[in-house]
């Protein structure tokens, strides 16, 4: 991530200027890319989102990232990401398809959530996603996607259980199947 949470959480300085140094990069993006992909960058509610499926148009351009987000408080939504024209490295892609796959039943079985995410351009004028996970007893782990356009909506859920799938990322990469390893053993 560009800009890493801070290690130290109780030093409230430091988060407050993380959280500046996120919104000042936002707000530098805002002449670059247009508001709807800005709004991605401006979604709270997103943490501890829980992946549902990752799947590939036909044509293979786009990906769609499917997530169970949000809270008791506040209520479930289904945030659905489609990157157009999406490009992810092989290590990348192994990311997602190993963290897709660490969520195996619809209720509270799963090793990682969202963390963060964060937004930047590339060097061509894409855009790229960069998505963190907290992986339990694993630590933080992250892939990114560009893309040329990230369309994206919210789907409101009565809760935060997930439908019963067999695979997750239908036509990813193989990986190990579901749990990341304890780094313990």
């Amino acid at each position: 991530m560009k800009f890493p949470y801070p290690e130290n959480d109780e030093a409230i300085e430091t988060v407050k200027r993380h959280f500046q140094d996120r919104e000042n990069h936002l707000n530098g993006l805002r002449a670059v890319l247009p508001p709807r992909v800005i709004a991605i960058g401006e979604e709270y509610g997103t943490e501890d989102g829980l992946i549902i499926k990752v799947s590939r148009s036909r044509s293979g351009k786009d990906l769609t990232l499917a997530l169970r987000c949000g809270n008791i408080p506040d209520g479930y939504f289904d945030w659905v990401l489609t990157y157009k024209d999406a490009e992810i490295t092989t290590d990348d892609e192994r990311t997602l398809a190993r963290l897709a796959r660490s969520t195996m039943l619809a209720q509270s079985d799963h090793d990682a959530d969202l963390a963060r995410h964060e937004l930047d351009i590339t060097e061509n004028g894409g855009v790229e996603h960069r998505l963190e996970f907290y992986v339990f007893m694993h630590g933080n782990v992250e892939f990114a996607v560009r893309c040329s356009d990230i369309l994206w909506e919210k789907i409101a859920q009565p809760d935060r259980k997930l439908p019963r799938l067999k695979e997750r990322f239908p036509g990813g990469l193989p990986t190990e199947y579901g749990r990341y390893p304890n780094p313990r053993n």
